[in-house]
């Protein structure tokens, strides 16, 4: 099946930034779009389903409506199943809808 019109298509335009930050799979994934209402434990929780979570840290934004964090996972096919399973989830908020954006962390994983 070609996905390349549906709204999942992440890169759908050829000059589109998030091109930019496309990297390989690794334990660590950058969540992004999470709605300020939702808490790390809520996050660990919804990923648990995909495998042990060893460290999360939530990243300073220019946006407080807008969170960003670090998942890392024990292995890469933890992560793969998170960014599976709940790339493009939606959050209904007081604001409106807002959905999670997760991609393989370019950094690496978190420093302990």
């Amino acid at each position: 099946k070609a996905f390349s019109d549906s709204p999942l298509h992440r890169f759908r335009k050829p000059n589109q930034k998030v091109r930019e930050n496309v990297y390989g799979p690794s334990p660590c994934l950058h969540l992004s779009n999470i709605p300020a209402e939702v808490t790390e434990e809520e996050l660990k929780k919804m990923f648990e389903s995909c495998g042990t979570i060893v460290n999360f840290r939530f990243l300073t934004s220019e946006r407080p409506d807008k969170q960003m964090a670090l998942l890392e996972f024990t292995n890469t096919s933890s992560a793969i199943c998170g960014l599976v399973q709940f790339h493009n989830k939606e959050f209904i908020t007081e604001a409106g809808r807002q959905y999670l954006r997760i991609s393989f962390s370019k950094a690496g994983c978190i420093q302990k």
